[in-house]
């Protein structure tokens, strides 16, 4: 007989592997989305004081941003 349900199809042992799995890398993912997201705040409280102590055009700041920030 087919399984009606395409849940039924996975067999239990795979279900509580990817159970387990999803909440041991869930909340590394939210730390890491955490730290990021800090990250990219703080680099955009910085900008005015580094355009003035290290002299860094709008240009170079940009690049440099973007270069470490791309992926988000």
């Amino acid at each position: 007989m087919a399984p009606t349900r395409p849940s039924e199809a996975i067999p239990e042992i795979e279900r509580a592997t990817l159970r387990r799995v999803t909440w041991r890398i869930r909340p590394f993912l939210m730390l890491a989305y955490f730290v990021a997201f800090v990250d990219r705040v703080n680099a955009g409280f910085a900008d005015p004081e580094m355009n003035r102590n290290i002299e860094f055009s709008v240009v170079r700041f940009g690049l440099g941003g973007g270069g470490l920030f791309h992926v988000s």
